[in-house]
């Protein structure tokens, strides 16, 4: 039937125009009663299979959650690198045969060295840069040759017990203490009352003048010395007023009295004391036991002692209470006239060096003798 409906189809029916043969047609697939070959269904099925299975691979991987490797590969500044980890896997580009321009030799002997440090050392220069030469300790700082620290010269000791050449005499223009040395810090030697006369040299530092006593040198005050001789008395002479003796009858009974107006008379309460102290103390002695005769004994010579007491310059007036400080009193008063220079009693004490401070407490010096709670102690001057 086919084969007649081909040769029917060469002319046509209205024109009576011969149709080119188109040769056998073969019958669609779907003429075949709708019957598909089992390759094709296979395709129709795997293929929308694979589409899924890709897109949902893809999926997974975007929601996928970072593994602990990728935790590791994080930025300082806080971006996560864990992606960058993929890159191990991928095939690398092959790296080029000539080296960087910017490389070194220097940076190629040292891996550790970062890009950032070669660039901006001196070391990360082309290889046809001329090296530059590195400076000896020598050229990089002149030496400094070493000053010599000059040996200080040593200040000379002064002697001040030297005595200098005479330069006549002088007088105290008040009561002054004689010092070993010119300064108040060096030990008191004797004190000097008013218009007492000494011998001075020519010797004088910083305001002291040496002076010569009993052979020895000494250093006043010189502002306490005047050349000027003072006016004597029309009835006593100097002899009278040193040893509190009248001109006219220097060996005087011992019911008299000088014309001082203090007693020359001798001390039986004292005992030989006297002979053990100088003239100027035993004068003090006989004044104070004529003027006070309430006291019942008196000491004070201590041989071997360094203080005034070993000096036979010093005398403790054996009382205590209130009839002490009559004494203390009595013996500030005219310690000018009799070369008192201190008075201790009762833990107080008064020196003629600061007797404008009055009367100046003292420190506890553990009993009642020692604090001259039962004498008063009076040192007087050489």
């Amino acid at each position: 039937m086919m084969a007649e409906a081909r040769r029917a189809a060469q002319v046509d029916a209205e024109t009576g125009e011969q149709v080119a043969e188109l040769g056998t047609v073969a019958p669609a697939r779907r003429a075949t009663g709708g019957v598909v070959a089992p390759k094709t269904a296979l395709r129709f099925v795997l293929a929308p299979l694979a589409i899924v299975s890709v897109v949902g691979l893809a999926a997974g991987l975007m929601f996928l959650p970072p593994s602990d490797a990728a935790s590791d590969h994080t930025d300082p500044s806080g971006f996560s690198t864990a992606a960058l980890g993929t890159s191990r896997d991928l095939a690398r580009p092959k790296l080029s045969p000539s080296p960087s321009p910017s490389a070194s030799p220097s940076a190629k002997a040292s891996p550790s060295v970062s890009p950032s440090a070669v660039a901006s050392t001196p070391a990360a220069t082309p290889a046809t840069a001329t090296p530059t030469p590195t400076p000896s300790p020598a050229a990089a700082a002149p030496a400094v040759e070493a000053t010599p620290t000059p040996t200080p010269t040593p200040t000379p000791t002064v002697d001040y017990d030297e005595l200098g050449d005479s330069a006549g005499t002088q007088y105290a223009t008040g009561t002054v203490n004689v010092r070993t040395g010119p300064g108040r810090d060096f030990d008191t030697l004797t004190t000097l009352s008013e218009d007492d006369d000494v011998a001075v040299t020519d010797r004088e530092i910083e305001g002291w003048r040496q002076v010569i006593i009993r052979k020895e040198s000494g250093w006043v005050r010189a502002t306490f010395l005047t050349k000027e001789e003072p006016a004597e008395p029309a009835t006593t002479s100097r002899s009278s007023r040193s040893t509190g003796t009248s001109s006219s009858d220097s060996s005087a009974s011992s019911d008299d009295s000088s014309d001082s107006g203090f007693s020359s008379a001798s001390c039986p309460k004292a005992g030989n004391l006297e002979s053990n102290v100088t003239a100027r103390t035993a004068k003090v002695l006989r004044a104070v036991c004529a003027k006070f005769d309430g006291v019942s004994s008196y000491g004070g010579y201590r041989p071997g002692s360094g203080s005034y007491h070993g000096s036979g310059r010093a005398i403790d007036v054996m009382v205590s209470g209130e009839y002490g400080w009559e004494i203390a009193r009595w013996a500030r008063a005219n310690a000018s006239e009799l070369g008192i220079i201190e008075v201790i009693y009762q833990q107080k004490i008064w020196t003629t060096q600061r007797s404008g401070d009055g009367w100046r407490s003292m420190s506890d010096r553990g009993s009642t003798s020692a604090n001259h709670y039962d004498h008063v102690h009076l040192s007087i001057g050489g």
